[in-house]
C-alpha cells in the first residue's frame, strides 16, 4: 500500500516556502505518493479525502490529532514547522532538518504497520505502552 506524504502549505507556518520537488527527489521511493494541500491546518477534513497510510508533514500534530483520531488511517505526523523551518535561518539547515523528520515519520509510519500484524504478546504490550507514553510528550519530553 501506497504511502500518502502529505504537505501543508500554508504562508503563517512558513511550510509555503518548502522546495517540494527536492523532497520528492530525496525521498523518492515506488510506494510514496507526494502530495501538496493548502491550508490543511486550516481544512483538516481534507485528509478524510485521502486512502492510505499517511505521513503529514507541517505544523504540530496537537492542530491534526484530536480531528483526525475517528478516521481509522494510520497517520504519523512530521512537525517540520517547530522541528525545523523555524529553527534555522539558514534554508539549507533547515531543509535537512525536515528531511530527517520526515524519514523519521516514515519510519515510524513503518513500525506501526508491522506492529499491527503481530501478535499481542507481553513484549508487544510493552512496546504499546512506550508508544503511548512517548506520543503523549511528543518526540522531544524536554520541551516545554
Amino acid at each position: 500500500m501506497a504511502v500518502k506524504i502529505i504537505f501543508c502549505k500554508n504562508q503563517r507556518c512558513r511550510t509555503d516556502q518548502l522546495d517540494l520537488t527536492r523532497f520528492r527527489c530525496d525521498l523518492k521511493k515506488a510506494n510514496q505518493e507526494f502530495i501538496e494541500l493548502p491550508d490543511l491546518c486550516i481544512n483538516v477534513e481534507k485528509v478524510n479525502l485521502i486512502y492510505g497510510d499517511l505521513v503529514i508533514c507541517g505544523c504540530d500534530e496537537k492542530v491534526f490529532k484530536s480531528r483526525l483520531e475517528k478516521s481509522g488511517k494510520k497517520i504519523v505526523f512530521a512537525p517540520i514547522r517547530e522541528e525545523s523551518l523555524w529553527l534555522y535561518q539558514d534554508r539549507e539547515a533547515g531543509y535537512r532538518q525536515a528531511l530527517l523528520q520526515i524519514k523519521l515519520a516514515l519510519n515510524r509510519l513503518k513500525f506501526k504497520r508491522k506492529n499491527d500484524k503481530l501478535p499481542l504478546n507481553s513484549f508487544n504490550k510493552k512496546i504499546n505502552d512506550y508508544l503511548e507514553i512517548v506520543h503523549e510528550l511528543g518526540p522531544n519530553p524536554f520541551k516545554v
